[in-house]
């Protein structure tokens, strides 16, 4: 059985900033699959995004340029 996707949402992110092989956007998802995170190299930043309701919840400022992003954990839901 094949299944086609379908384009749900379009989300504007912030520029790359390629140099070689660094500088490209990256994405990763935390371990209960409630966000995502993504970098924009050419703006600084690391975004968070609620995949429940696929919008942006926050943005964080780093120093540098933001090309990898690695999840460890996720939110402490007090069960």
């Amino acid at each position: 059985m094949y299944v086609n996707a379908r384009l749900l949402k379009t989300i504007k992110v912030g520029a790359s900033k390629v140099e070689g092989h660094y500088g490209h956007h990256a994405i990763t998802f935390d371990q209960a699959g409630r966000y995502a995170f993504w970098s924009e190299p050419g703006t600084g930043l690391v975004k968070a995004l609620s995949l429940e309701t696929l919008q942006p919840v926050g943005e964080f400022s780093v120093p540098g340029v933001p090309t990898k992003v690695i999840a460890v954990g996720q939110q402490d839901r007090g069960d």
